[in-house]
């Protein structure tokens, strides 16, 4: 059996090239959805931060920098922050949505509060300019009562 083919091609802003293999499969390519990425990363944090006995001090703290280099307490602070850090980038496209659908619900809530102030401002300016007061479904309701026949009305030729 003989290797497989391979392609040279430069680097990425060097001079050096790269070897690749030509006609590997697609599925060793894939990589892992980043879900998985961040339990893996979760798991191998906390396996890390159970090792000591007592809880680690803040990271940067005036406690962590007297802890001697390469103490357990320091490296679990180091990762209890990274971890932090990373769990807010895993949750940062959520939060921002929330975000962004709060901000957007409170100027939709604000515009029409607005809108329906200038409808009443509206409408109260109106009904004092009509003489009778009464609303346009007021008005419209009262003509249609008016237009419906009464009783001895001519109701029209060819009727019994």
């Amino acid at each position: 059996m003989r290797p497989p083919e391979t392609r040279e091609r430069p680097g990425v802003g060097t001079g050096a090239t790269r070897r690749s293999v030509v006609g590997t499969e697609a599925s060793s390519l894939t990589l892992k959805p980043a879900a998985d990425l961040a339990a893996a990363r979760r798991r191998w944090a906390y396996r890390l931060v159970r090792r000591i006995a007592t809880p680690a001090p803040l990271y940067g703290s005036q406690k962590w920098l007297q802890l001697p280099e390469g103490d357990p307490a320091k490296v679990a602070a180091v990762v209890t922050a990274a971890e932090s850090w990373a769990q807010a980038g895993d949750d940062l496209e959520t939060d921002l949505r929330l975000e962004i659908d709060a901000a957007r619900r409170a100027h939709k809530q604000a515009e029409d509060a607005d809108y329906q102030a200038r409808a009443n401002a509206h409408r109260a300016e109106w009904s004092r300019r009509t003489p009778t007061g009464m609303t346009f479904a007021e008005r419209r309701t009262e003509q249609l009562e008016a237009a419906k026949p009464r009783i001895g009305d001519y109701t029209g030729r060819g009727s019994a």
